[in-house]
Formats: C-alpha cells, sequence, structure tokens
C-alpha cells in the first residue's frame, strides 16, 4: 500500500512538472498576456506590503519562468508592458532583467534602446534596459550603452548595468570605458570595474588586458584592492608578482589581505612564488600559515616542500590550521 501511494505521488507529480514545461512551450499571444497580467497584479500586491523587487520575483518566479520557457514567444506580450511607463517599474524591471535579457530576442531591441534612451525613465527601469542589451550583444548594443555611459556616473545601479554589459559584449571600445572606471572614487564602482575587467579578458581569452589591476592592487587606499589580487592570480598574472609578494609578507597589512595574496601566488605559481610560500609557512599568523600550505600544494612536489610543510604542521597549535596544512601535505605527496 504504501509503495503504491509513493508510486501515485510521484506520478502526479511527473505530470504537473510536465504539464508546466508543456504549457511554457505551447505558449500563444494571449496565453503570454495573461501570465504577464498575473504578474503585475501580484508584484503590485507584493510592492505595496514590502516594496521589494526580490519579494516580487520569488511570488512571480512560476509566471517568469513560463515566459522564458516560451522564448521569443512571449515578447510581443513582454513588450506591451514594458513600453508603458506609467505600469509599476518593479515589474517592467523585472520583465526586462529576468525574461528579456535571458531570452535575447533581438526583435526586442528597439523598445529596448528607445526606454534607454529616455532620461525621463525610471534609473532602474534604464539599468535593466542595459542589462537587456549587453546580453543580446551586437554592434547596435554596444553603440546604445555607450551613448549613455556618461550619464549618472554617480549610480551604482545604473554604473554597475553599464559595465557588466559592457564585458559581456566585449571589445577594446568597452574595454577602454571599463578601464577608464577604474580610477572612480566610488569604492562600489571601481570593484565592479575590476570585475568586468578581469571578465572582459576572460570573455576574450586574452588575460593581458587585466594589467591595468596591478595599479589598483597596490593602491592602499582602495578597501577591495584584494579583489585586484584575487583576479590577478587567477590570470596567473606574473607581472603583478612584485605587488601580491608585496602584500603577503607585510605584516602591518590586515590578514584577509595578506590571506589573499597567498592564494593568488599559488594560482601563479612558479620558483618565485615557491620560494615567498616557503617563508610564509613560519609566518606568526598561523592561519596564514595554513593558507601558505595550501598554495604550496598547488604546485610541483619537492623535497624542500615536504620537509618545509612537515615542520609548519609540528609548530602549529590551532587545530582548524593544522587541518590545513596536512591536507595540503597529502596533495603534494600525491604528485610524486
Amino acid at each position: 500500500m504504501k509503495r503504491l501511494t509513493l508510486f501515485l505521488f510521484w506520478g502526479v507529480f511527473s505530470l504537473s512538472i510536465l504539464s508546466e514545461i508543456s504549457m511554457a512551450k505551447t505558449f500563444r499571444g494571449e496565453d503570454v498576456g495573461n501570465v504577464v497580467n498575473k504578474i503585475d497584479v501580484e508584484g503590485v500586491k507584493t510592492a505595496d506590503k514590502v516594496n521589494s523587487i526580490t519579494a516580487i520575483a520569488h511570488n512571480t518566479s512560476k509566471e517568469i519562468g513560463y515566459l522564458v520557457e516560451a522564448g521569443t514567444v512571449s515578447t510581443p506580450g513582454v513588450l506591451t508592458y514594458v513600453r508603458e511607463s506609467k505600469r509599476d517599474w518593479r515589474v517592467r524591471y523585472l520583465l526586462m532583467s529576468e525574461v528579456l535579457a535571458k531570452t535575447k530576442d533581438i526583435s526586442a531591441r528597439p523598445t529596448v534602446v528607445a526606454i534607454l534612451k529616455n532620461k525621463k525613465e525610471n534609473i532602474s527601469v534604464r539599468s535593466a534596459a542595459i542589462k537587456v542589451l549587453g546580453k543580446m550583444g551586437g554592434a547596435e548594443s554596444l553603440s546604445s550603452i555607450k551613448e549613455v555611459a556618461d550619464e549618472n556616473l554617480d549610480n551604482q545601479e545604473f554604473q554597475s548595468s553599464v559595465l557588466r554589459s559592457l564585458a559581456d559584449i566585449g571589445g577594446s571600445q568597452g574595454g577602454a570605458i571599463i578601464t577608464s572606471r577604474l580610477k572612480h572614487k566610488d569604492a562600489f564602482i571601481k570593484t565592479v570595474a575590476v570585475r568586468a575587467l578581469y571578465q572582459l579578458a576572460v570573455n576574450a581569452k586574452d588575460m593581458a588586458q587585466v594589467k591595468p589591476l596591478i595599479e589598483i592592487a597596490n593602491d592602499s587606499q582602495f578597501e577591495n584592492r584584494n579583489v585586484a589580487i584575487k583576479l590577478l592570480g587567477e590570470a596567473k598574472e606574473k607581472q603583478a608578482l612584485p605587488v601580491i609578494i608585496k602584500m603577503a609578507e607585510n605584516i602591518q597589512e590586515d590578514y584577509t589581505y595578506r590571506c589573499t595574496a597567498v592564494e593568488a601566488l599559488g594560482n601563479i605559481g612558479g620558483e618565485g612564488s615557491d620560494k615567498v610560500l616557503l617563508g610564509l609557512l613560519s609566518d606568526n599568523d598561523e592561519l596564514l600559515r595554513g593558507y601558505a600550505a595550501e598554495a604550496l600544494a598547488k604546485g610541483k612536489n619537492s623535497p624542500e616542500k615536504v620537509i618545509a610543510l612537515k615542520t609548519a604542521l609540528n609548530s602549529t597549535k590551532d587545530t582548524y590550521v593544522k587541518s590545513k596544512i596536512a591536507k595540503a601535505q597529502s596533495s603534494l605527496e600525491t604528485k610524486r
């Protein structure tokens, strides 16, 4: 009996899932209109209570999923709603950032560009328009984003959308704008620019593009310079080694920065990095020793490393750090 009940439960559950998928794939214009209206009703109701876009997205996630699954079929109905500036801006924002940005239907571009260029529009909706264009890509999208890139220079949401979208699209023109934001006075926007430049380099498969981050990593006034250090390590940028070593060895530096620098040394690797890491195994900061051990284990095995790790293990008292060193030692020894 229990097996039969369980079988029936999973059968009904599976049918409901298949039904929802089928519904999304067989959408017609009128269906899209009904779903958009439901998002509108639920969205406004939620917004009136908590005024949160996240809450609206959560309460209407199923409907948004239908629209995304329907693909280009949903575009006309979504556009009908988003082009009406009197509609709730939060729902318009969601339909653009969660539907149009995922379906990437280029037929929506003229409407999205018009919304972006309208300076009377809600700035969050304009930011969503930038996100959509970034996901669509192409010369037209790039041109439209470049046109507004220097607007709202101190608005974090707007500039974040600009930088991330330029990274998505790629190219030297977008790269120049991203690089210029590395000197922005706002730490958040500057940090987004750091990440965007790295993403641009990854997308282009040209990690040499991260070199401007070396200067950022050496800026002691920039509170998030550890982000630049981390990304330079992931890019294996050897020219950044002097800056990274300086941070790793500076006992006056905050330990979080030092640990990030140690991780970066492990990612870059090589004799220069190993030499510094071996020295850091005897640092006064026990946690740093654990990070140094893990970083060393990323490289090649050597008798010098094994002996240094054993010494560090015996001289460390913290149980957590000892476990990190022991694990690193074991990992290194498997590379014989």
